[in-house]
């Protein structure tokens, strides 16, 4: 059946011959229709966010009076429900008293009632570490003894590629995702049951269903049997057709046709009915995991399609609409990884953290996870983008994300408190520690603000070490209490910190050559900026072969501001072709920037754009003076704009470098290669980075706010790929847009600062993943610096200290974070392997003998015993415990 057209005949006429008796409908194969009820979690569409879990708490009461309520029916037509989010679980075990949760266990003992895995349904923006914080309310709901075996994933239609491994160590069995189309491709050509592995080979059964709301549309909860029959029918035969291989089929449906919908027991009535005149198909209601069952255990899961990809989700680029809170909640989720480091630093130095410090970093990865739930707005945010619904709910939106960054901002403050207990101080002048909070000794910069009492408004500063090595400093800005720094600080210990002495010098600093340049140049890279084209025309990679990793042949230079316009949201709603204009900046002019510093020089590029004020968009060009190292600085100011737009900046890349590859949760994406075919192909989601690669070379993109990218081309005429390829490998940053037609912004105005990190390495090919991690991780992730005022009596501590390191029999194994463990004692670790081969591990304390580790999951429960040497697989990603 090649049209919906072919299909409605079909339906017609087998309603017909159903209808007058003339005959029934003819099938292959005795079918089972699993009707799968749930209510879909949409927090904030229909109802205000504050409104939401009252609503989803009192459904749960209504679940169990329906599951007593049907009692006496048959078994097949017994009420049965889903609960999609373990969100409003978590919250019933809080607030109903003992009676109503023994009945809720009773009922999933019934097999009536299923409490699946996933906290809520996500958007891919969310990185690794926030994701094992998804998972802890499942800790508690299982010790509170229910189990769960599946997780289901709604509305969104694609997820994060680390659950596989995440999922499967908790022994979470399935993975159900009801996709809705809207706005993007379906994987696979009809519903299927498949295996979904992760890079090292752990899998977990995968099951693409239909819409969430299927049943719905076929009029199940209008009792429309005669709907029902003739779309069901239609339904089982196409997929017959095209080779679904089973003879049941897992449907979906919500008690009412609409988000977060109560449950309803007339799908209950109905099925009974159908039953009792229907023989083919037959109903049954079931909970997710009841239909996986079925098929598992009848058909085996030895031939089940193994699919060793990423599954990228079509609708990350809604978030786009607030690019603000957007780059805000990323640049909390670095500091955060930032922040439990240093914790783990003060754990490991014999500090007990202060009560109440784990619930701390629990509400700030909530707050974050909140914002990084698909729900963004009310459903009129579009059509009506002024009035209260709207407004509120975004206010509540983005009250997720600034909450999470102060609170995060504030733990800092917690551990350098706890962390300054062990810093040097001197009795003949002021210090700087910079503390290294990732687990590898390296070079890296820190941000520093210092009052005016400790280092004078105008007076130069140097820093020097115990050892006499001094750290590069250079002011940044000033403000009316005191200046910021960048410091550049070399060999900081793994886990560990180095302290310098604050040397004022008698000199008053001086700006810079006032001459703006067209060309930086240092030992690194020679960059030409063209304000004709506006943008870098040319960066020379002076090390090995003198490389060139600018594509000149392109419309857009790189880092050149592009603004779109859309005709119609229609455009991509409808998968229509056409409608795109675009425009660079014009008018581009140069400024001299920062010049004479010692850690960098700087140009800055002003232009003018349709998509700012009259200030226009500046660009200001950094090149790095100790290593290898380009930054491209933005800042703008638009004025509020609903008609429909997008912000782009280009970054094409030599055609030498032909493979893009993109950092996204639990492994590296090869666009075409390794994705899931229908998933989102048109843009991506970046974790920490974006590389342009050939086999010795690659060009290393990051930013620490944006995180969606187009590869090698911008929308065409024909919108939405299901299998993308590129011609060139060039990269465009998303910043921003506003073409959803629901959910999302309407408009985004004001001013709106954000950056990229450019650099770039030779590899000899199975060590490329391993550089372009480190190098992305360590520039969102920088030291961390505390100044301490001289002190009368200077304690006799040292100076520079490493206090956890890793020992691996390949550079290719990465710790990606350390955190201290929320339900035991002690630290845990993330550990990746990069490589293409197993190895073996383990980690140093600070006496310098290896320490006692075990694999735990997500939850931190025991996957093995205890040893001081664990193996990771290749592309392996495993949490591991560490104890004292």
């Amino acid at each position: 059946m090649n049209s919906k057209t072919d299909r409605y005949i079909l339906s017609a006429v087998l309603l017909f011959l159903t209808v007058t008796g003339l005959g029934g409908a003819e099938f292959d194969r005795q079918w089972t229709i699993y009707l799968v009820q749930q209510t879909h979690t949409d927090i904030g569409y229909t109802r205000p966010q504050s409104e939401i879990l009252s609503e989803h708490l009192r459904y749960i009461d209504y679940a169990l009076d329906f599951c007593d309520l049907t009692a006496d029916y048959p078994d097949e037509a017994r009420f049965r429900w889903t609960c999609e989010a373990s969100w409003a679980v978590e919250e019933y075990l809080k607030q109903r008293p003992e009676k109503q949760i023994r009945r809720l266990k009773e009922c999933i003992k019934r097999g009536q009632i299923e409490v699946t895995g996933m906290y809520f349904n996500m958007a891919e923006t969310a990185d690794e570490e926030s994701l094992k914080y998804f998972f802890h309310p499942l800790e508690r709901i299982r010790r509170a003894g229910i189990p769960i075996t599946t997780a289901m994933q709604n509305d969104v239609n694609g997820a994060a590629w680390c659950l596989t491994d995440y999922l499967h160590d908790m022994g979470i069995r399935y993975f159900w995702i009801g996709s809705n189309q809207t706005r993007s491709l379906l994987p696979f050509e009809i519903p299927t049951v498949f295996k979904w592995e992760s890079p090292s080979g752990q899998d977990v059964v995968a099951f693409r269903s239909m819409h969430y709301m299927t049943a719905n549309f076929w009029g199940i909860e209008k009792n429309d049997s005669s709907k029902f029959l003739s779309e069901s029918t239609a339904f089982l035969n196409e997929i017959a057709s095209k080779g679904y291989p089973f003879d049941a089929i897992g449907i979906q449906h919500l008690g009412y046709y609409v988000d977060n919908a109560p449950p309803s027991y007339h799908s209950c009535d109905f099925v009974r009915e159908w039953n009792a005149t229907h023989d083919n198909p037959k109903l049954r209601t079931a909970t997710a995991g009841e239909f996986l069952d079925y098929i598992c255990h009848k058909y085996g899961t030895d031939d089940l399609p193994v699919r060793q990809v990423a599954w990228p989700d079509w609708w990350t680029d809604g978030f786009g609409s607030a690019a603000k809170e957007t780059g805000e909640a990323r640049k909390a989720h670095a500091d955060m990884t930032a922040v439990t480091g240093l914790l783990s630093m003060g754990y490991m130095a014999g500090d007990e953290l202060p009560q109440g410090v784990t619930g701390e970093i629990e509400s700030v990865y909530n707050n974050l996870l909140f914002y990084d739930e698909h729900t963004f707005g009310a459903s009129e945010s579009i059509k009506d983008p002024g009035c209260w619904n709207s407004q509120i709910q975004f206010d509540n939106k983005a009250s997720y994300a600034w909450t999470g960054l102060r609170k995060a901002k504030l733990l800092y403050e917690t551990a350098g408190g706890i962390l300054q207990e062990h810093i040097r101080p001197y009795d003949d002048a002021a210090s700087l520690t910079v503390f290294n909070p990732l687990v590898r000794e390296r070079d890296a910069y820190a941000e520093v603000f210092a009052d005016y009492d400790i280092i004078p408004k105008d007076r130069e500063v140097t820093l020097v070490a115990e050892d006499g090595e001094k750290a590069e400093i250079q002011e940044v800005k000033k403000t009316r209490e005191g200046r910021y720094f960048k410091v550049f600080a070399r060999r900081v210990p793994s886990m560990g910190y180095r302290t310098y002495r604050i040397i004022l010098e008698n000199k008053v600093s001086v700006s810079g050559d006032e001459t703006p340049s067209n060309v930086l140049e240092n030992q690194y890279y020679r960059i030409e900026l063209d304000t004709v084209r506006g943008g870098i025309v040319s960066i020379r990679d002076k090390s090995g072969a003198d490389k060139e990793l600018v594509n000149p042949d392109t419309e857009w230079p790189l880092g050149s501001f592009v603004y779109e316009r859309l005709e119609t949201r229609n455009t991509l709603k409808q998968f229509r072709s056409g409608g795109f204009t675009r425009r660079s900046w014009s008018n581009v002019t140069l400024k001299a920037g920062a010049s004479g510093g010692s850690i960098f020089q700087s140009v800055i590029m002003t232009g003018e754009s349709a998509a700012a004020d009259s200030n226009g968009v500046s660009c200001e060009v950094r090149l790095y003076d100790n290593e290898p190292r380009i930054e491209l600085c933005y800042r703008m100011r638009r004025p509020a704009e609903f008609k429909e737009n997008s912000v782009y900046v280009a970054f094409p890349f030599t055609r030498e470098n032909p493979r893009l590859a993109v950092d996204v949760q639990g492994g590296i994406l090869r666009p075409g290669e390794n994705q899931l075919e229908g998933s989102s192909s048109d843009w991506n989601t970046m974790q920490n980075f974006v590389a342009a690669r050939s086999d010795d070379h690659q060009i290393i993109l990051s930013s620490r706010e944006i995180p969606l990218v187009m590869l090698g081309n911008l929308l065409q005429d024909a919108p939405l790929h299901y299998l993308k390829t590129y011609d060139t490998p060039s990269v465009y940053s998303w910043v921003m847009n506003n073409y959803w037609f629901t959910n999302f912004k309407a408009s985004q105005q004001d001013e709106f600062a954000w950056s990229y990190t450019l650099t770039s390495a030779y590899v000899d090919g199975s060590d490329a993943d391993r550089i372009a991690l480190n190098a992305s991780i360590s520039d969102r992730v920088g030291l961390y610096g505390r100044i301490i005022p001289m002190k009368s009596d200077s304690l006799e501590l040292p100076s520079e200290r490493s206090l956890m390191r890793l020992e691996a029999s390949s550079k290719n194994v990465v710790v990606v974070n350390c955190t201290t463990a929320s339900f035991r004692k002690g630290l845990v670790l993330q550990v990746r392997n990069t490589g293409s081969e197993s190895e073996h591990f383990s980690i140093i304390g600070p006496d310098g003998g290896k320490m006692k580790i075990r694999k735990v999951n997500a939850v931190e429960e025991n996957l093995g015993s205890a040893s001081r040497e664990i193996t990771i697989d290749c592309g392996g990603d495993i949490f591991v415990s560490l104890e004292k």
